[in-house]
């Protein structure tokens, strides 16, 4: 039985999780926003494209590289900087559109890269891509410079490996500090006074 000050402990827990979590807070914390769009990613063009490009970048973090996003205007056209294992440099460009990606906008990347010194470019969308834009990632991976396309699934997919990446080192972190205590303990049932 539940005595009735824990019973609204749980239910008010219980209804937190099924909040709607604000979006278009910058100041939102982003591990709340990678496990928010988790359960409810058709809320992924709700969210402030400054949040998604944030967003971006941690779920590469969450993946293994280190992710540095870049400033908001005049970022000559990468959002996101990875830096990736056999010291590769990767730009990611971040859209939050409705609207399918055009061949053009692969191609801006493509220069984009090349103007920055980057030999390796993502292009990440909350939507999908036009055959044309396959086809220019194509191209610009035959003329050496290779572009990614992750569409709204595949970055779903990545958000959610990323997610449990996250909480297995979480769960990893805290085993490793419960560890000492773990081997007192026994120690002292080993060893009662």
């Amino acid at each position: 039985m539940i005595r009735d000050g824990r019973k609204r402990k749980v239910i008010g827990a219980a209804a937190g999780c099924l909040k709607r979590l604000d979006l278009t807070d910058l100041s939102t914390p982003i591990k709340d926003v990678q496990t928010y769009l988790t359960a409810k990613y058709s809320d992924r063009f709700s969210m402030a494209w400054q949040l998604f490009e944030d967003t971006v970048g941690s779920v590469f973090a969450g993946l293994g590289y280190k992710a540095r996003v870049t400033a908001r205007s005049d970022d000559g056209g990468i959002d996101v900087i990875l830096d990736g294992p056999d010291d590769r440099t990767i730009g990611v460009q971040v859209k939050r559109y409705r609207n399918s990606i055009k061949a053009a906008q692969i191609r801006e990347l493509a220069g984009a890269l090349v103007l920055n010194g980057l030999t390796e470019g993502v292009f990440v969308t909350t939507s999908s891509f036009q055959q044309g834009a396959e086809e220019a990632a194509k191209l610009a991976a035959a003329r050496g410079i290779p572009v990614r396309l992750l569409d709204a699934k595949r970055f779903y997919e990545a958000l959610k490996i990323a997610q449990s990446q996250s909480n297995h080192r979480s769960f990893q972190e805290i085993h490793g500090l419960i560890r000492p205590l773990l081997r007192r303990m026994r120690i002292q049932r080993a060893c009662p006074d």
